[in-house]
């Protein structure tokens, strides 16, 4: 059937606006899941967070509970619905944020329902690459790592964004997607699991109202929220992939830490960890000159690695022909 658009009937001109303002109507109604329709029958925790306009929404929430396709399902809203709009999508490495582009972004588009965004992109002049779409519309979505220091993200000004892994995001490369996606009306979708206390993905959460799921709605538990952060937060228990029998199999399987981040998604306090004991520790030291020279001179290979952390730490490591490693040296750039 052909719809004039200059002749709409009263339930066209509602169904237009819905589609527009309702991003949890337009992904039920346009993406697909498995070549299913995409529905949030499974997850009706969601639906609050798609109707979410906050600037900063923060997603605490721990694994298996689609926040990378709630998140990259928002923004593609935005995009396919508003023309000249940009959007910005980020982890800690380029492999994690092309993951948005290739299983969530443009399959929202090329496997629609009845083919119907597909057009988006087939219509486009404007590149079509895992870490760059330009829509037919003028939109555009752009997707890269931002690593230790965020400048891989620098660029042209965005008006959404989306931060992926948060628990291993640097407090540098947060602060320079703030200064990206910072055009008239923009929204920063912040994500990930559990992790160290003191970071700056705990202090995102802190400043969140944080909200917690019942089962039939959410509720703000943190009085002191500063305006604009939303938050949401959900265990591994309300999971549908998950069990009460495999979460039990977890709590007694994982470590304690692990079981706190990915299942719980909780923080912890970093040093209330126990640390190494000095007797184990101090038989890994070589103290004895003769033995120092042997490993120095049986050395086969050296390798350098470094840590790409606020301190980007590097050390320089031996092979001796055995197999038996051997540190050369290590130091840190500022």
């Amino acid at each position: 059937m052909t719809i004039d658009p200059n002749n709409l009937t009263k339930e066209q001109i509602q169904e237009y606006a819905r589609v527009q303002s309702d991003s949890a109507y337009f992904s039920e109604k346009f993406f697909t899941v498995n070549n299913e329709p995409y529905s949030l029958e499974k997850f009706p925790y969601a639906k609050a967070i798609y109707e979410d306009e906050s600037e900063f929404i923060v997603l605490f929430l721990a694994r298996s509970l689609t926040k990378s396709t709630i998140a990259t399902n928002k923004i593609t809203h935005k995009l396919a619905t508003q023309a000249g709009k940009s959007a910005i999508a980020t982890a800690p490495t380029d492999s994690q944020a092309w993951r948005l582009t290739k299983e969530i972004f443009r399959p929202n588009l090329t496997d629609s329902q009845h083919h119907a965004l597909g057009k988006l992109i087939e219509a486009s002049e404007g590149s079509d690459q895992v870490g760059e779409i330009d829509l037919a519309n003028g939109s555009k979505w752009t997707a890269k790592g931002a690593w230790a220091t965020g400048k891989a993200i620098r660029g042209p000004h965005r008006y959404y964004g989306i931060a992926d892994e948060m628990q291993d995001m640097t407090r540098t490369a947060w602060y320079v997607l703030l200064e990206v996606v910072n055009l008239p009306g923009r929204q920063i979708i912040a994500m990930g699991t559990g992790g160290p206390q003191g970071t700056i993905w705990h202090e995102i959460w802190e400043k969140s109202d944080k909200k917690e799921w019942d089962g039939r709605k959410w509720t703000p538990t943190n009085k002191n929220a500063i305006p604009g952060y939303s938050g949401y937060h959900l265990s591994q228990e309300w999971s549908p992939f998950e069990t009460p029998a495999s979460l039990a199999d977890k709590k007694k399987s994982y470590p304690k830490t692990l079981y706190l981040t990915e299942v719980e998604c909780a923080f912890f306090n970093a040093a209330g960890l126990k640390p190494a004991p000095y007797e184990a520790t101090k038989g890994l030291v070589v103290t004895d000159m003769n033995e120092i020279r042997r490993l120095l001179n049986s050395i086969t290979t050296k390798s350098i690695g470094i840590d790409w952390g606020n301190v980007s730490r590097w050390t320089v490591c031996g092979m001796t022909a055995t197999r038996e490693p051997v540190l050369i040296r290590t130091g840190s750039w500022d």
